[in-house]
């Protein structure tokens, strides 16, 4: 039923254009504005990684909440640090845009500081239980944040070109 309404419209498109009572025009001169649409699909893309940013935040907060001791949380966040390594690994290799990298780099450092904060109240048991898991996050996270460096250091070295380039 559907599909026979869909070729009724797409044969009355095409007798009308045919017959001079639909008329299709092209305008090349605004093929321009392509620029401006997909600028704003970048900025699109940065809205949604601040809001997932903060979604994050939320739910991790929501989670730890119902943690029941310290070494709940801290067990939760060998988890969220694991993720937040993966993550930003990830956006460095899909070369993600400027702002989805510092936002996943920001959670990154949340989560590291957090994590690194909380080791004073662990117990001895909790630590010796997640030990292994934490080594792992801790690592995967310097590696992370040493890739993040070494794009830093290529986006300055590409500024001062610009800046020379603009003299």
């Amino acid at each position: 039923m559907i599909k026979g309404i869909v070729y009724l419209a797409v044969a009355l498109s095409a007798i009308g254009i045919y017959m001079g009572a639909l008329q299709v025009t092209f305008h090349p001169e605004k093929l321009g504005n392509i620029s401006a649409i997909t600028q704003g699909v970048g900025s699109w893309q940065d809205a949604v990684a601040k809001l997932q940013y903060y979604g994050i935040l939320g739910k991790r907060s929501v989670e730890r909440s119902f943690a029941s001791s310290v070494d709940a949380k801290f067990s939760l966040d060998i988890t969220y640090l694991k993720a937040d390594a993966s993550s930003l690994g990830k956006a460095l290799d899909a070369n993600a845009g400027v702002n989805i990298i510092v936002v996943k780099a920001k959670l990154l450092s949340d989560t590291l500081n957090r994590t690194k904060d909380e080791m004073k109240d662990v117990s001895k048991d909790g630590i010796a239980k997640n030990r292994d898991d934490a080594l792992r996050a801790f690592a995967d996270a310097q590696i992370q944040l040493d890739r993040l460096k070494a794009v830093a250091n290529t986006y300055k070295q590409a500024q001062d070109q610009l800046e020379q380039l603009a003299k």
